[in-house]
């Protein structure tokens, strides 16, 4: 049986670039493949763009009644997957491999289902 898996996370200032190089594989992740690279298809595609710039512009676009908290939540990381069984049905337990139509589905759906439910909230996915 197919599931989706969703995790979220709130991130203070602090935590947003090192969500953001793990993400990345900038830093050692033991339990990624560092040869696999993001998609990215919401927000800016250039590597180089920091994501803590991409939030504190994203809070600047709104005007603030009051000075924000040195331990205020800045962002909130999702990650969002599937399991095994979704990406390859066929052989769920053959790591690193998954079937390219099973993924551009889940892209086209996740992306649906961000623009849906965040819409211009969103800074990068």
């Amino acid at each position: 049986m197919a599931y989706a898996i969703a995790r979220l996370k709130k991130l203070k200032r602090g935590n947003i670039s090192g969500s953001a190089s793990h993400t990345a594989r900038e830093r050692e992740t033991p339990n990624a493949d560092p040869t696999q690279k993001n998609i990215r298809f919401i927000g800016s595609l250039d590597p180089e763009e920091r994501l803590e710039d991409l939030v504190l512009a994203k809070i600047g676009d709104s005007e603030q009644k009051r000075k924000i908290r040195t331990d205020a939540v800045y962002c909130v990381e999702l990650l969002l997957s599937a399991s095994p069984s979704y990406f390859r049905p066929d052989c769920p337990t053959q790591a690193g491999y998954y079937e390219p139509q099973k993924l551009d589905n889940w892209v086209e759906a996740t992306h649906q289902w961000l623009a849906d439910e965040y819409g211009s909230r969103i800074v990068r996915a």
